[in-house]
């Protein structure tokens, strides 16, 4: 959670307070211009919730439902604030860019590409899109690999097809040159990870691959 979180850029960087006096007072004019997230419970809501309210320094927002699933945070259930809607042009345009990312884990969606689709240029796509997301295209497509990777794992999956079906695929030239180092860098600490909690046959089975 924290690695994207990090890296988030808060769109309302001089509005923070008024953002969470719409939340304290659940306002539902509000709903679709930002969603917060407590670090607490992992779960991100839309501003007229009726759940109780968190501390606030537990609290942070996101301009999107998708930036907050990329930082970890999974939507609410009572508000369902991943079915809101806005009419936001720019942000149309980049939740349009995340379906297509994540429509396409399993091929080598480049940057160019994913502009074409969207008739963009990879330079406004690219500034755009972190943007709004607070993240690039590429790291999207990571967060999406490694969710998808948590995921087979959770629901029994081999930690051979996981990583084969999950974080094991490259996100194309969304990446720049070299960054294939990085991945298998990255995957030999989800195996560790992955290593230190599960089962000893589960161990087994990420030993058997020789990642770890």
């Amino acid at each position: 959670m924290s690695s994207v979180l990090n890296q988030q850029i808060n769109m309302w960087e001089d509005k923070p307070e008024e953002m969470w006096t719409a939340v304290l007072a659940k306002d539902p004019r509000f709903d679709g211009s930002f969603v917060f997230a407590v670090k607490s419970t992992g779960i991100y809501c839309r501003p007229s919730c009726p759940s109780r309210r968190p501390r606030r320094d537990r609290v942070t927002f996101f301009h999107l439902p998708e930036a907050a699933e990329a930082a970890g945070f999974r939507a609410c259930r009572r508000c369902k604030p991943e079915q809101t809607t806005l009419d936001d042009s720019k942000v149309a345009m980049v939740r349009r860019a995340c379906r297509l990312i994540e429509a396409n884990q399993d091929e080598s969606l480049n940057l160019e590409t994913l502009g074409q689709q969207l008739g963009l240029s990879s330079f406004y796509l690219q500034r755009t899109f972190k943007g709004v997301m607070g993240i690039t295209p590429r790291q999207y497509a990571e967060a999406c690999r490694t969710k998808r990777f948590k995921s087979n794992l959770q629901t029994g999956e081999s930690i051979v097809r996981a990583l084969k079906f999950g974080i094991g695929h490259d996100a194309g030239n969304l990446q720049p040159p070299g960054s294939q180092d990085e991945d298998r860098l990255r995957h030999s600490r989800i195996c560790a990870w992955f290593c230190a909690g599960g089962s000893n046959h589960q161990r087994t089975l990420c030993r058997e691959t020789g990642r770890c």
